[in-house]
């Protein structure tokens, strides 16, 4: 049930997607599609996996796959934000990018790391017990 919903939402944003192109530029939406999926495959896994690597044997491994997670995470974030870190500021429309993007990511990696911290002191103090 839950796959045949995600297609049908999929369904549906691809044929938004093409029935709007003046607005939604397919092309530009297709190459963004698949330079993130780039940069995650061939720049985000591997720094993520190189950083499991060093650092999991210095871990506690109760705190192991937090913090680890945390970091993926983080990952993702960055990787999800870099288009409109990056990407053209509009002139003549400040209404298109509204927020503080930066800020708004620096706020969501420290929102994830209190959480992956506070996870791990938790995972590292229930087995102490």
């Amino acid at each position: 049930m839950a796959t045949a919903l995600g297609w049908a939402v999929i369904g549906f944003g691809l044929l938004t997607l093409f029935q709007r192109a003046g607005a939604t530029r397919p092309v530009n939406v297709g190459a963004l599609f698949l330079g993130l999926a780039l940069a995650h495959d061939l720049v985000l896994a591997p720094l993520v996996t190189a950083l499991a690597v060093a650092l999991g044997p210095r871990l506690p491994r109760r705190a192991r796959g937090v913090v680890l997670g945390g970091l993926s995470v983080s990952g993702v974030l960055v990787l999800v934000s870099l288009p409109v870190l990056l990407g053209d500021q509009p002139g003549d429309n400040p209404s298109l990018l509204p927020r503080d993007y930066p800020v708004g990511l620096l706020v969501s990696l420290a929102l994830t790391w209190v959480v992956a911290g506070a996870a791990a002191i938790d995972a590292v103090r229930r087995g102490r017990r």
